[in-house]
């Protein structure tokens, strides 16, 4: 029993894979080859035994398989409510309608839960925006979605590259607001919309007195 105990642990722990058919087959006992019949009937028991522990012992296999596979998924389910928790707050902080969008792509089918585009959402760090963004783009989640697996997981990760980029900052200084035209209007430059009328004279007499050269 220590023997199949054994066994059993090694299994549960991925080291090695015992099943009824790692082991050489039992073949019963004939009695053409014994000399007595004693040695017969000793070796028939022997067998029988052998049989019944071997049947014990895949049973134990197979519950603890069974344990192992249902506290595994348990785990995966826990984790992937985790990452959808997550994508959803990034997506609220993120997005004014994010709930509103999301729930409207739910409801007209662009998205649909249990399917390989909806879990690569979740697993994927910048999900909400994907989910966001395929939720405004109804005719490119409808393309992905039919993709085989691999597909979708290499539509997602271009989608996660174009949207892992930090946007560019506004740079401070001299080049600001466009007005109409396509003028740039720099800080000190006199045609600004918010400057005042004598701040206006003002600087419009300082550039003429540099362009004079005074």
């Amino acid at each position: 029993m220590k023997e199949q105990l054994d066994r059993l642990a090694k299994a549960q722990e991925g080291k090695t894979t015992n099943t009824a058919s790692d082991e050489p087959p039992l073949v019963a006992p004939k009695r053409a080859d014994f000399e007595t019949y004693e040695d017969y009937l000793e070796a028939r028991t022997d067998y029988r035994t052998d049989l019944k522990n071997r049947e014990r012992d895949e049973q134990m296999r197979k519950q603890l398989e069974k344990d192992r596979t249902e506290r595994t998924t348990a785990e995966s389910q826990k984790e992937l409510v985790k990452m959808a928790n997550e994508r959803i707050a990034a997506g609220r902080e993120e997005f004014p309608d994010f709930d509103q969008v999301i729930q409207d792509a739910f409801d007209d089918g662009t998205l649909t839960q249990d399917s390989e585009l909806y879990y690569g959402i979740i697993e994927s760090p910048v999900g909400h925006r994907i989910a966001h963004y395929l939720s405004n783009h109804p005719e490119e989640a409808e393309r992905i979605g039919k993709l085989p697996p691999r597909g979708v997981h290499r539509e997602l990760g271009k989608l996660e590259d174009k949207f892992s980029k930090k946007p560019e900052k506004k740079k401070s200084g001299s080049m600001e607001t466009l007005h109409g035209g396509g003028r740039v209007i720099k800080p000190n430059d006199p045609m600004r919309d918010d400057i005042s009328m004598d701040d206006y004279v003002r600087l419009r007499n300082d550039a003429e007195r540099k362009r004079r050269g005074h």
